[in-house]
Parts: C-alpha cells; structure tokens; sequence
C-alpha cells in the first residue's frame, strides 16, 4: 500500500520519522532535561554562571563596600536605591533573604530576638536583609514580610551583584559593615538550623565585640550550616524536606505531651531527630 501524500507532497511516513516522532518521545526530553542539570551543576562548579550574572570578586575583611551600589525597591516601578541609605549610625547588619528558602520563616523569632538587643536606636545598629533570588516577585515578598512580621526593609539583588561583593552565596548568612562600609564579619546566624541544637550564636557574638569595641570576632565556619543556595532548586528542595522534618518532629513533641495520654512516650524516644 502506498504512503498517502499530504497537501506539500510529503508522505504519512516521513511524517512519522520527522520532528513530531521526537516530540512524542517522552524519554528523550528527561534525558535532555537531566544533561542541562548536569551542565548547570558543572558551570557553578567551575566558577561559570549559567544565568548569566558576572562573578565579581568578594571583599576581604576590612575593604569597603562601595555605598553607591543600587539595589531594586518593592514598587512596581522597579525603583533603585543606593544601599549607604540603609548604613548604620556604627554598624550595618546585611541578611540575605530568599522567598524559596523555608529557613528564613524558621530562624525569623531569632532574628527578632537579635534586633530587640541590637538595634539603630540603642546601640547604632542598622538592618537591611537582600534578596539575591533572580525571580523573587515584590508583592509576594511583601506579603510574606507581613506574615513575618519582619522588622527589616528588603532590596532585592537579582543579579547578586552585592551579595557575590560581600561573599554570601546563599540565603541566612551576614555580613556586618560599620558605617564607612567596611566589611568588619561575615559568617552564619548560628550553628544550628534546629533551636534546641544551637550552641554557638555567631552573629550575637559578632555583634556584642563590634558594639563594645572590645573582645575577639568568631571565627565562622569554614562551609556553611544551613540556608539555600541562590538560584538552585535543589538546594531549596532540600532545604524544604528538612523543614517539614522539623515540624513533623515538633507535633510528635505536642502529642506526647498531651495531659490524660499515660502511654504517651518521652519526644525524645518516640521520635528520632531528622538526619540522624
């Protein structure tokens, strides 16, 4: 039986072998998509950016962030806004932030805590937290501030091109700078992403030697704690994961401590810590 020809003279079966037979191949595109994983994975690895955001170098302890490096607003209009209009009488608090990274909703209360004994009107400590997510939409970043409760303003750093100068790659870390923009600390909130876990409180300690002028900095640790990448899913899935770890471990905690519930077992034997 002959192929039946179409209106410009090609046939069912070219057809068939053409384009549309590699659309209908469900296969291939997961191959596709896993070897652009793979490629992504390698360019931040060699230093590459895969979304085109220029690496620029980070400062050493003790350079200058130049204040006149613009930051996005939260209006519609894209507004830009020197970032030495939110420095500090003495010193500066630069928090990375991120939509997608649940450990900002998580350490929130502790950041809180921080600001009520650091602040601009008691010891001359400004905040700003920098959203250095590339597609963070500014109305729901506003919405979830008000969920928050945040007591920080937000910029927002698509292209990361202040963070990458103050060496934080990843949402909840910080760098402090005095008010001369001199990169003075930088390092992670604390030590632990799990509130009964924390042990060491580097940002506190930071703060409490370049207020009092007296004492020695911490020394942060050498990889980070916790807090997701900028720009990668994965690590916010991860991220993610645990979170729900950590709630579905504190509603054990609720139920066993229920009055009347006699069986009810200790959190610590009845629910193992997530990772362990």
């Amino acid at each position: 039986m002959s192929d039946v020809v179409g209106v410009h003279g090609s046939s069912s079966r070219a057809a068939s072998s053409g384009p549309a037979r590699w659309l209908a191949r469900p296969d291939l595109w997961i191959a596709v998509a896993v070897l652009a994983l793979c490629a992504y994975a390698v360019a931040r690895q060699l230093g590459a950016d895969p979304l085109g955001v220029d690496r620029v170098e980070a400062l050493a302890l003790g350079d200058r962030l130049d204040g006149s490096h613009e930051l996005l607003g939260l209006d519609d209009e894209g507004k830009r806004y020197r970032i030495d209009r939110y420095f500090g009488e003495r010193f500066t608090v630069l928090y990375t932030w991120s939509l997608k990274c649940p450990c900002v909703e998580e350490i929130e209360h502790r950041m809180k805590s921080l600001y009520a004994r650091y602040n601009e009107r008691t010891n001359g400590v400004g905040w700003l937290a920098i959203d250095g997510e590339p597609d963070d939409p500014p109305k729901v970043i506003i919405k979830v501030m008000a969920k928050l409760g945040a007591f920080y303003p937000v910029l927002r750093d698509p292209r990361q091109e202040v963070t990458q100068r103050l060496g934080l790659d990843r949402a909840v870390q910080v760098a402090i700078i005095d008010h001369q923009g001199r990169l003075r600390w930088r390092g992670p909130v604390d030590d632990s992403y799990y509130d009964e876990e924390v042990k060491q409180q580097y940002l506190a300690e930071a703060l409490e030697v370049l207020v009092n002028g007296e004492g020695t900095l911490p020394v942060p640790p050498a990889e980070p704690v916790y807090g997701c990448l900028f720009a990668d899913p994965a690590s916010c899935e991860a991220a993610a994961a645990e979170t729900e770890a950590i709630k579905a471990k504190r509603r054990a905690d609720k139920e066993s401590k229920r009055p009347g519930d006699g069986d009810a077992k200790p959190a610590a034997q009845d629910t193992p810590r997530p990772g362990s």
